[in-house]
């Protein structure tokens, strides 16, 4: 998560507690009785077999917020989602030239939340 950030988000970045955050949110989800829909990949996007991974209905993308690594993660997962899908985008003022992407990707911009935005693939 650190890969390409620099200056206070790097420093953020390296002391954050991975292990934790990820347990926090395996815990959620079980309680919210969602799991048995999701699948849940810890590894770089880039670790994934894109071409294994079964089409999307809806995708929350919360991935490394540097300019690479951002483009990287929408050109590839743009395409596993179904027409209609939903993709939820956070922090899409930090990734600007990947949230710009999506518009020729077959994406509208439904709303934004918070840092976010939810992103509907119409084609």
């Amino acid at each position: 998560s650190s890969e390409g950030m620099e200056g206070e988000h790097l420093k953020w970045w390296s002391t954050l507690d991975h292990d934790l955050v990820c347990k926090r949110f395996g815990d959620r989800l079980d309680a919210s009785g969602a799991a048995k829909f999701c699948e849940i990949y810890r590894c770089k996007s880039n670790e994934i077999e894109w071409s294994k991974v079964p089409p999307i209905d809806l995708l929350h993308l919360d991935g490394n917020h540097g300019e690479k690594a951002s483009c990287y993660d929408v050109k590839n997962v743009a395409s596993k989602i179904n027409g209609g899908g939903y993709l939820f985008m956070d922090d899409i003022f930090w990734a600007s030239r990947a949230t710009e992407m999506l518009d020729g990707l077959g994406f509208i911009e439904m709303y934004k939340m918070d840092t976010g935005a939810m992103f509907q693939r119409i084609k």
